[in-house]
């Protein structure tokens, strides 16, 4: 399978390659065009026109990765492809009828799609096609793209010719496309020099022994410069075994090497040493082994402390310090939906709690994730170009579940295809939910909000872009003495809960007013519970 590489700016899915109907469900919810995705109501590739436009698109696309999705309005609705049409998506027919324009060396792969027409009943065939990263960095135009409309010679591309996407157009590249494509293939090299530290760690790894483990480790292989799946067998192994003495030397040094990625501007090593000690909290949390989880998520902590205290001037390569906070947020809001669906209070009160405290003297944002959203937003890191030279701002729960699905500790419960579909089915989104709205009951109630104001201080429902029947178990919950409720807010009233949970639903409606998202509390019971205990005006 080819790396896929991460960019600077980052789509809210995962670049992953995968062509099944959950991501074309996934990609059609993003309804709009982005760097990354194309809407096409229809391609006839049978046809000269159609052909050299679809490959003007991919080779585009082939800087990075991305993908097309054939049979949507540019809104994302579906609008279905003519059988004729849909037949022709095959991969091994595409492949080569692509290879008539492009250069060799390029992947791409492609399936058709039957998704249900709720409004008619019936079901209407889509095409979903994702275009690798080429090899060579770029993919280049073997001869003219042409065709005749109107009895007119058309020319789409010519021989030669590099594009690359801008936005949501494909078009000839620039300097600066020369520069991004150079960085991401520097960054595809170093995940094969990955691969190769991979086999020394595996054999160090192998070659220590239960009775040898006390005085030989692979510690000093043991870094989180190695590939994803050595890493976590490596890390797997050294947890069986409790032995934290690698695992402690990984993250000293993982906290050294943050600033001069920072420095750098190395976006794509940095989210790579950020997954790495993600991984380790993860599988703490995952194999119940509570101190490598603690450790783990402690040093993402003093890394977004380092970005408030830190005295470095900002400068034009430097990356700036709101990403590193977005990118911490995306894995902690990771960590803390996989600890609802393992159902573990205690991580998921840890994740909600956890002190940056330079937050509290600096900021009205006096939590990670309060901070984070709001300098993320006016860094404008959470938008997209759209078409027509518009922009889109997407839910921060997006770029996390896109971190979660980039890295398989994340989500060892969820094997396979993750589900993401309309209906609410999509496990690993109406987690993150659940741990957003349990984040902000947590931080009210920690600060004993009682206006909408002294709640957003502290919390933002991004739970309220989606639809209210997410999060109506995990609210149930609380208003009643459960076990979560114990756990995550102990010696709390009724009356306490109640206000915090009305606070929150008013916030949520209108987070989520412009999205057609939150309605309320799905459940009759909350409602009760609220107008019970907290008392409103008519």
């Amino acid at each position: 399978m080819t790396n896929i590489p991460v960019a600077a700016h980052e789509p809210p899915f995962a670049l992953d390659g995968t062509v099944t109907a959950a991501k074309l469900r996934e990609l059609l919810g993003v309804q709009t065009e982005l760097t990354w995705l194309d809407y096409k109501g229809e391609c006839e590739i049978s046809g000269a026109r159609g052909l050299v436009e679809i490959t003007k698109d991919v080779g585009a696309l082939m800087i990075q990765g991305g993908y097309l999705v054939i049979g949507a309005d540019d809104t994302g609705a579906p609008v279905g492809l003519p059988a004729q049409q849909a037949k022709l998506f095959d991969q091994a027919t595409l492949s080569n009828k692509l290879a008539k324009y492009l250069a060799g060396g390029f992947e791409v792969r492609c399936a058709v799609h039957d998704l249900e027409d709720g409004s008619t009943g019936g079901s209407k065939l889509v095409a979903i096609v994702w275009a690798a990263p080429h090899p060579d960095g770029w993919c280049i135009f073997t001869r003219d793209g042409e065709y005749m409309e109107n009895g007119k010679k058309k020319i789409a591309f010519r021989q030669g010719d590099v594009y690359a996407r801008h936005g949501t157009r494909s078009e000839r590249w620039g300097q600066s496309d020369i520069a991004h494509a150079r960085r991401l293939l520097v960054a595809r090299e170093k995940d094969s020099w990955r691969g190769e530290l991979a086999g020394e760690l595996q054999r160090a790894t192998q070659a220590v022994s239960v009775q040898t483990a006390a005085v030989t480790s692979p510690a000093a292989a043991f870094s989180w410069q190695v590939d994803a799946a050595a890493f976590e067998a490596a890390a797997v192994e050294l947890i069986r075994r409790d032995d934290d003495v690698p695992v402690r030397r990984m993250l000293r040094g993982a906290q050294a090497d943050t600033e001069a990625l920072l420095d750098a501007g190395n976006a794509s090593d940095l989210i790579t040493l950020l997954d790495r000690v993600t991984t380790t909290a993860a599988l703490g949390l995952e194999l119940g082994r509570r101190p490598f989880f603690e450790t783990a998520v402690a040093l993402l902590l003093e890394l977004y402390e380092s970005g408030l205290t830190s005295r470095t001037t900002q400068t034009a390569g430097r990356l700036p310090v709101q990403q590193l906070w977005l990118r911490i947020a995306e894995r902690l809001y990771g960590l803390g939906a996989l600890a609802v669906r393992l159902r573990d209070w205690s991580a998921v009160r840890a994740l909600a709690v956890a002190r940056v405290p330079s937050l509290e003297v600096q900021s009205r944002q006096r939590t990670w994730h309060r901070h984070a959203l709001r300098e993320a937003s006016n860094s404008r890191l959470l938008e997209q170009s759209a078409p027509a030279g518009t922009t889109r701002v997407f839910s921060l729960l997006l770029f996390a579940r896109a971190a979660v699905l980039s890295n398989s500790a994340l989500h060892p419960d969820l094997p396979g295809e993750v589900e993401s579909e309309p209906s609410g089915r999509d496990r690993l989104l109406t987690s993150l939910c659940q741990f957003d709205l349990l984040v902000t009951v947590v931080s009210g109630i920690g600060i004993n909000a009682a206006t909408e104001r002294e709640l957003l201080s502290v919390s933002y429902p991004n739970f309220g872009q989606f639809d209210n029947e997410r999060v109506g178990a995990i609210a149930q919950s609380l208003i009643t003495h459960t076990e979560e409720r114990e756990t995550l807010i102990p010696n709390t009233t009724d009356d306490q809960v109640a206000i915090v949970l009305y606070l929150a639903d008013q916030a949520a409606r209108k987070a989520g007013g412009r999205f057609f998202g939150w309605e309320g509390y799905h459940d009759e019971s909350i409602a009760k519970f609220v107008k019970e205990h907290v008392r409103l005006s008519d």
